[in-house]
Parts: C-alpha cells; structure tokens; sequence
C-alpha cells in the first residue's frame, strides 16, 4: 500500500515472528528474512506477509529481500555479530534511514552504536532490569527507565518515623533534578504541591535524574546519599 512504512525483520524466531505480527497489526508493511526456509513458510502462511530465505549478512541476499526499498532494518537474531552486520550492510549498502539491532550481551551496546546502529535492544539488560524492579530496595520501586537511563520514574513508600512523614513538600529539600508527580492516599491521587504534607502510608511517585536518585530517595524515605542510583 502506498504510504505505508515500510520494515524489514532478520530472524524468524520467536521474537522475530511476533515482531513482524505486531508491525503488520499496527500498519505497516512487513517482511522477514530468516535462514530457515521451512521458518520462513510458517511466517509467511501465518501472518501473510513475504518471508525471504537468506543471510542477512549477504549483500545479494538483502537486496533480494528489498533492503534498499525500507524504512526500517530490525535485525533480532540470537547473534549479536550477525545483527551487526545487517545493520551495517542495511545502513552503508542501501541507505536505510533507521537500523534497530537485538544485542544479546550487554557490553556490545555501546560497540553498536559506535559503529552506526541507530537503536539497540538488550533483551538480556532487559531482563535484569525486570528481576531488579521484582526485588526493589525497601520502600522503593523502579517504575520506568527514561532515555538511556538518564532518569527514572520511581514509587517510594512513605512509612511511619520517614523522614518525609508529617512534612510538606516545599520543606524537604529534594534536589532540583527531582519532581514528585503523584500522591496515593488510599484510593485517591492527588497532586503534590508545595504546602502538600505527607503522611504515612501515602506512596508517592516522583521522576528525577539518575545521578540525583539516591538523594532523593534519601529525602523521602531515607538512606545515604552516596549509594547507587541503579540497584
């Protein structure tokens, strides 16, 4: 359909496949290439989209699976090196304007990038962060990561003899990268402002900078300044 953007997925496994699922359901223009070919006939008669037999670390074969006609290459095989490479070959060979590559090891992001990938995705640094906000230090929850990690989104609990307990916000010296957002009293939201005093049992939600974190916390619910903003 004219219009309609256009993606590009290599690896026809699981992620793969309910990635190309989901990008048709949502509207655009999908197609995979996969090693496999019998995987590639599953994808096709499933989802009803082209699926193409190849290597996406093959010029010729990339061509052949329309690489220079896309606006997207997603690359999320379970190689790291191989998703690199169709990036690479997406990016320099056909000019394609975005190139998203799955890293499987954490340390290769920062490698990626340098070497032109426009996004990563680390299902693995995914999955950490996953158990850490399963497990959250004592009165504090990990709710969002926003950007590359440059702030967060937390919920903190504020528990009897806290030192937020009994103080209204204009008296709590939060750091100027801290904003709370939110108070739940029970069933009720209600929105902070200055001459808004916290009591315990109230959990409140608050967006800051992650260096800033720890203070923060600290400020709330207590603990030192000094320890890690990521658990």
């Amino acid at each position: 359909m004219k219009g309609k953007r256009q993606a590009l997925v290599i690896g026809g496994g699981k992620i793969g496949y309910f990635l190309a699922r989901d990008l048709k359901q949502e509207g655009y223009g999908v197609s995979v290439m996969d090693r496999d070919p019998v995987r590639c006939r599953i994808i096709a008669d499933e989802i009803g989209i082209l699926a193409y037999s190849g290597d996406g670390t093959d010029m010729d074969d990339m061509r052949a699976a329309g690489a220079r006609d896309v606006d997207f290459v997603i690359a999320v095989t379970g190689d790291d090196e191989e998703n690199l490479v169709a990036c690479q070959i997406a990016k320099k060979g056909f000019n394609v304007g975005m190139t998203i590559a799955r890293v499987s090891n954490p340390r290769n992001e920062a490698l990626f990038e340098s070497l032109g990938v426009d996004k990563t995705i680390c299902t693995t640094g995914m999955a950490i962060q996953m158990v850490e906000n399963a497990l959250p230090a004592k009165g504090m929850r990990l709710l969002s990561v926003i950007g590359k990690s440059a702030a967060e989104i937390n919920e903190f609990a504020i528990e009897r003899g806290s030192p937020a307990d009994g103080v209204a916000v204009s008296a709590l010296g939060l750091p100027s990268a801290c904003v709370l957002i939110a108070v739940m009293r029970g069933d009720d939201v209600a929105f902070p402002r200055g001459d808004t005093v916290l009591r315990a049992g109230d959990r409140v939600f608050g967006v800051a900078k992650a260096e800033t974190v720890p203070a923060f916390r600290a400020a709330l619910i207590g603990g030192s300044v000094n320890a890690p903003a990521h658990r």
